[in-house]
């Protein structure tokens, strides 16, 4: 099965310069998952990311744990 995933321009090149020559994209993220798999952690630091950008992913960051949060807690009522 196919999933399509949708990154910038510059996450694009920074995966592309870190995965092997040899290696689809695919691949690349298989490899990298099970390497880090069960530790979170060692995904920090993968994609060196710049001030504004890490500003941004937390903005993006809090705003899905406050939507997932909200869908929980309407879930939860919507049982009672």
């Amino acid at each position: 099965m196919v999933r399509t995933i949708t990154i910038t321009g510059e996450a694009y090149d920074k995966i592309k310069a870190i995965k092997k020559e040899s290696e689809s994209f695919s691949e690349f993220f298989t490899r990298i998952a099970e390497e880090k798999k069960g530790n979170i952690r060692g995904f920090f630091g993968l994609l060196k990311l710049s001030e504004s950008e890490i500003a941004k992913e937390r903005v993006r960051w809090a705003e899905t744990r406050k939507k997932l949060s909200k869908e929980l807690e309407l879930g939860i009522n919507a049982r009672s």
